[in-house]
């Protein structure tokens, strides 16, 4: 299995979350693969999004990101799944990692 990371992802990530919590909002992104609970392969994408410019609720940024990654993702041809991370400037170097 590749656990590369290609920066297409990156963009990937940046564009969705952009797109849904505001252009302003979004200070950081990180991708890392994995494997959830069940070993199937995922994603691990880490956003770093200031709620104070956010332009919806975190819940709601979360789940529409999700989405958004989940449909993107399927129309690359990933077999890999999104998992969302939201965190704060205080979480962010804890964010998982390869």
């Amino acid at each position: 299995m590749d656990e590369t990371v290609d920066a297409s992802l990156f963009k990937l990530g940046r564009d969705a979350a952009e797109m849904i919590a505001g252009k302003n909002a979004v200070e950081q992104v990180d991708v890392v693969p994995g494997a959830d609970f069940d070993y199937r392969p995922i994603y691990h994408f880490s956003f770093l999004i200031n709620p104070d410019h956010a332009e919806q609720k975190l819940g709601t940024i979360m789940t529409r990101v999700y989405q958004k990654l989940r449909d993107d993702l399927t129309a690359r041809g990933e077999e890999r799944y999104p998992m969302i991370h939201l965190l704060d400037r205080g979480d962010w170097n804890k964010r998982v990692r390869a």
